[in-house]
């Protein structure tokens, strides 16, 4: 399997089966993969999705309302976490991983494709 550069994953040029995993960086797929879980299969579909697709859920339309709800709602479950036991801390920053991907994604989205 050829090596993907990064330039390769910032415009999605591979497919993600596609990818070899880096050992040095195989915790941090792991700890990727659980978010998406959690957005796509977990809470965050339970919740909010609504058989809505990514970019037409709360989670994206907020933002184009809001200043920055995705980063103060990542901020709030990481200060969250700080005092919960273990498993849910994880399952709280998890969740702050998807709203700091939902920002990234309505940044992609917008058309001048600079932050307000």
């Amino acid at each position: 399997m050829e090596q993907m550069t990064g330039e390769d994953y910032m415009f999605g040029y591979k497919e993600v089966e596609e990818m070899s995993i880096d050992a040095n960086y195989k915790e941090l797929h792991r700890i990727l993969g659980e978010a998406y879980f959690q957005s796509s299969d977990g809470k965050g579909s339970e919740r909010h999705a609504q058989g809505e697709n990514f970019d037409s859920q709360p989670i994206m339309w907020i933002e184009e309302h809001f200043k920055s709800f995705q980063l103060g709602q990542a901020v709030k479950k990481m200060h969250e976490s700080q005092r919960m036991d273990k498993t849910a801390a994880m399952n709280e920053l998890r969740g702050a991983i998807v709203y700091i991907a939902a920002r990234i994604r309505f940044l992609e989205l917008k058309a001048d494709g600079k932050e307000e």
